[in-house]
């Protein structure tokens, strides 16, 4: 959709000048039948804002629900019993439903197929006496056949490719989807979805209709572009001719459509038509269905042309060439599955005709076993091998059923394990980025993505356009690895050539040329050493780890190996345990020594799971604590949210970037580290609009940026993060780049931030003169961020604090209160580095005075932020009024605020989203004073319990110069409560 947006977008800025060209253009176009939204181009006063709005609803449909990682995709339809023995979850490509079908697949979500080259049979019966009108012509004006279905005819005819551009070809699929729909299919599939694009390649299509539209194409290129291709008049541009001529002065043999004049920008029309189709289709589906209907095709990605209307699809289900003459795992397909993850969406993948014709003549069901493997391993799915189409030459179309019993259990065991597959991303060594132009030129981007996987490395893509693909790179996907490899970096569009070139000016991002070079210079993070007996591709959810390790040759056993596994690039010390999950096999806990883990011989396909070792430092990775105050005894008043913390307002998400690293006597700039980010996101990372906000300071011997603006606007924009003291600027900088690669100026055209960056010092356990927090750290703190749990005590900017001379913190808590008929949620997040042991309270229990042991300050230093966050509509004076009140809990606490003391807070409402419109006039809803009591409550109990989370999260620590600071004693505290008769006994 994007493609077509941009292509028209221009045009339409060129209407503005009532260029005569231009309007020829559009007309030829229009007539061309491409696009009915050319008509809107024609319009008298039509803006190209207002254009883009009107494409963009349609669009809106895009979002239905993707395929899981855990899914099990069948390809065509089967019977009851077939679904059932796989666990089938999808049907790809079930043709027109039927009730019986139907009636089989209760329960699967059904696929409808439709194809656009393989239903000539069904189109001829639609159109008898005129299907000619409709065909894809050669350059001399004849029909062409579809090169793999020669075998096939109908009535005699041959299976002629049809023209996607042809009105009446066009008529006869839109019916054909729009009977799908009706049918009862849940979702749409396109089979052989780049229609006549696909001719090309085959020397077509030169029918009147395809002529006609690329002389309007050729008219809306800029003028630059057509003289660099020596076009001077696009209206007389015969095409035809031009080949004619050019096909007569060749040697015999050397007139294939690739060395053909004008060749890609006569493929980038094709393709961009197909694109503007598929989007098409997507829109009719959804106006059939009354709603939004997901859409795949059979992408086959290993080949450039076919990522051409990615934007239309919710997934590729694909024909990948999975190279089954070699005879072992190929690591071709993981750079398609790679390519998938990169566009942004899931990949059902099927063999080609040629994979699964060999694998019928042989019975190399084994091999079939690891493909199956290596989709899922990859994050993607292998669809069942139940029905699957074979091709050769000489035996033309046949079909493979694959026994049942050696491919479903490995379908099984990934839906009973879905907790290892679903929320696991690619772990990436390296990046390796290229332009569509790059792919297009060659097979080098194949070849290094081969190359990587062979010497055990992890990769993700970072895809960027050209004119055939609309795909921006990505400044999230540069920052997967601190490793980029560019290939033909000349490709690059400009803008992307300053995106990369931005990553690469970062000290801490190396960019290798070749894949060798990087492959030379270092190791993987997870290595067999010199063994190759599996390709290893590790994946992460949040703390969690696991890498899958799938055999390459099914023909010889593999052996017992040992897995050597770089722990500091998970962001750890060394690894604790290792569990491996195998099909068909119990889970069998594997032996760990100096982060090498001893692997046994694994038949096919085993998933190992790593977590941290809890043993000296700790606390940088853990996906939250397993007690936390309440569940200790403590008592606390007011009623939590369902978290109990301030993402249970709403929207509100939180982060967190944890730097450790390095022990004994301090060496600036190398460590140790003790240090971090945190971040909240007022209305998550996908939004920049804005909330009400107003801020307090109890003790200004503190920073936190951003808050002149908060005072005199009422408003905060962007996040609030939390660092160190000597961190602010890094990090205020980096949320700016943030900004504005997330959005647009403003309505006045200026590109502008003040961020909120507050801090706290870290220096007694921190190298906090080597500035190690880096602008990679906050923008993994931001991607890192969610609505869901969050983690405390010794994580992202609490890392390396201390809080009443205990390990100290992030804590967070929240409250639900009601104000008249109304429930609002009130949460508190803070970071936690104030105070002297004999101040601390907890419960009113003077803590502190009973807990000596272990003391680290004579005098009292540190600071806290606390981050307040409610769904109840207040305004930023209103918002003030609650930022005070946190100074009360912190009180209770036993705060008194020194001299020394930066205690700054900040409050924000999540309420009235239109805060932020451009408008002459906004309204705005607000509680009333008398309304704000029982929310003032909950602002003094949130903090308190927060800084008690804070507290009882956090876990001994050793940092700088040996350094050491106690977690406060679980067991202690509870004793001491009981004493005071302040012990909630219920809770355990």
């Amino acid at each position: 959709m994007k493609i077509v947006i941009e292509h028209l977008t221009v045009i339409a800025w060129k209407l503005g000048s009532k260029n005569s060209r231009n309007e020829r253009a559009i007309a030829t176009l229009s007539r061309a039948g491409h696009s009915p939204v050319f008509d809107c181009l024609r319009r008298p006063g039509t803006r190209p804002l207002t254009l883009l709005v009107l494409l963009l609803l349609p669009a809106s449909l895009l979002g239905s629900p993707e395929i899981k990682k855990s899914d099990v995709v069948s390809m065509y339809q089967a019977d009851r019993a077939t679904y059932e023995a796989y666990g089938i979850d999808v049907l790809a490509w079930g043709g027109t439903p039927t009730a019986k079908s139907l009636a089989a697949a209760t329960g699967i979500r059904y696929f409808g197929s439709v194809g656009m080259v393989t239903e000539f049979a069904r189109y001829y019966q639609r159109f008898p006496n005129s299907y000619e009108d409709g065909l894809c012509r050669d350059v001399e004006g004849n029909p062409i056949k579809v090169p793999w279905l020669t075998d096939h005819q109908h009535e005699g005819i041959p299976f002629w490719w049809c023209c996607t551009n042809q009105p009446q070809f066009r008529t006869f699929i839109r019916e054909r989807v729009i009977e799908t729909i009706k049918a009862g299919a849940d979702g749409q599939h396109i089979d052989d979805h780049l229609g006549t694009a696909g001719s090309v390649s085959h020397g077509g299509c030169f029918c009147e209709r395809c002529l006609t539209g690329f002389r309007g194409f050729l008219n809306t290129l800029p003028e630059a572009s057509l003289e660099r291709a020596g076009i001077r008049d696009p209206e007389s541009f015969d095409y035809r001719q031009i080949i004619l001529d050019w096909r007569s002065r060749q040697p015999a043999g050397q007139v294939e459509a690739r060395r053909q004049p004008f060749y890609d920008i006569w493929m980038a029309y094709h393709l961009r038509a197909a694109a503007g189709f598929m989007m098409e289709l997507r829109r009719l589906a959804a106006e059939t269905a009354g709603r939004p209907v997901p859409l795949s095709a059979n992408n086959c990605i290993l080949y450039h042309p076919h990522t051409c209307d990615f934007q239309a699809l919710d997934f590729f289900s694909a024909e990948i060439d999975q190279e089954a003459h070699r005879q072992v795992l190929s690591e071709l397909p993981i750079f398609a599955y790679r390519l998938a993850e990169g566009l942004g969406r899931p990949l059902a993948a099927t063999a080609s005709g040629g994979d699964w014709a060999l694998i019928k003549e042989t019975s190399f069901h084994q091999l079939v076993q690891r493909w199956i493997a290596l989709a899922y391993a990859s994050g993607q799915s292998l669809m069942t091998p139940h029905r699957q189409w074979c091709y050769t030459k000489e035996k033309g179309t046949h079909w493979y059923d694959g026994p049942e019993e050696q491919f479903a259990p490995l379908y099984r065991f990934v839906k009973s394990h879905a907790n290892l597959f679903d929320d696991f991303e690619t772990f990436a060594d390296a990046t390796l980025v290229f332009s569509q132009t790059a792919y297009r030129n060659g097979d080098a981007l194949k070849q290094a993505g081969r190359d990587l996987t062979a010497a055990g490395f992890s990769y993700n893509l970072a895809v960027a356009g050209d004119e055939t693909l609309s795909h921006p790179l990505d400044p999230q996907q540069l920052r997967q690895s601190n490793r980029i490899l560019v290939l033909d970096p000349a490709t690059l569009q400009p803008k992307d050539r300053d995106r990369l070139q931005e990553r690469c000016a970062d000290p801490q991002v190396t960019c290798y040329p070749s894949a060798s070079d990087l492959v030379s210079s270092v190791r993987p993070a997870v290595d067999t050493g010199t063994s190759t007996d599996y390709i290893l591709l590790p994946r992460k959810s949040g703390d969690q780890v696991v890498v899958h390790l799938v055999d390459r040759d099914p023909r010889q056993a593999n052996r017992e190996s040992d897995l050597f596994v770089d722990a500091g690039a998970f962001g750890w010390k060394q690894i604790g345990t290792a569990t491996l999950f195998q099909p068909g096999q119990p889970e069998i806990t594997l032996p760990v020594q100096s982060n090498a883990v001893r692997v046994p011989s694994i038949p096919i396909w085993g998933i190992l799971t790593l977590s941290e070792s809890r043993e000296g430092v700790v606390g940088n990775l853990q996906s939250g604590p397993s007690e936390r105050a309440r569940d200790l005894g403590v008592p606390f008043e007011g009623v939590p949210g369902p978290l109990n913390a301030i993402t249970d307002v709403e929207g509100v998400e939180v982060g967190h970037s944890t730097i450790i690293s390095g022990a004994g006597a301090l060496e600036t700039g190398k460590g140790p580290i003790r240090t971090g980010v945190t971040t909240v996101l007022p209305r998550g990372k996908s939004s920049t609009s804005l909330v009400f906000a107003g801020w307090f300071s109890l003790n200004g011997n503190g920073e936190m940026t951003g808050t002149s603006w908060v005072e005199e606007s009422g408003l905060l924009e962007g996040p609030v993060m939390i660092t160190n003291t000597h961190s602010v600027g890094v990090v205020r900088d980096a949320v700016i780049r943030w900004r504005v690669q997330q959005g647009g100026p403003d309505s006045e055209g200026y590109w502008w931030s003040l961020p909120v960056v507050a801090e706290t010092w870290d220096g007694y356990l921190n190298d906090i003169n080597g500035f190690h927090v880096h602008p990679e750290h906050v923008f993994e703190a931001i991607e890192n961020a969610n609505s869901g749990p969050v983690e405390e005590g010794n994580v992202g900017g609490g890392t390396g604090m201390v809080c009443h001379e205990f390990k100290g913190g992030i804590g967070t808590s929240s409250r639900v209160v009601s104000s008249g008929s109304d429930r609002y949620t009130v949460g508190v997040l803070v970071q936690a580095n104030y105070g002297l042991r004999d101040q601390l309270r907890i419960a009113g229990v003077p803590v502190g005075l009973e807990l000596r042991e272990a003391r680290v300050y004579s005098e009292e230093q540190g600071s806290i932020i606390i981050v307040i966050a409610t769904d109840a509509p207040l305004l930023s004076h209103q918002l003030k009024r609650l930022a005070r009140r946190a100074t009360l809990g912190l009180a209770r606490v036993g705060s008194t605020s020194g001299n020394g003391s930066g205690d700054i807070f900040i409050a924000f409402s999540t309420a009235n989203p239109s805060v932020a419109e451009n408008r002459e006039k906004t309204a705005v809803e607000m509680l009333s004073n008398d309304s704000l009591s029982p929310i003032f409550d909950a602002v003094v109990q949130a903090t308190e319990e927060s800084i008690v989370n804070a507290l009882v999260a956090a876990e001994t620590m050793v940092g700088r110069d040996d350094h050491r600071v106690i977690e406060l004693p679980h067991d202690q505290l509870r004793t001491v409560l009981k004493k005071y008769g302040r012990l909630n006994e219920t809770t355990r």
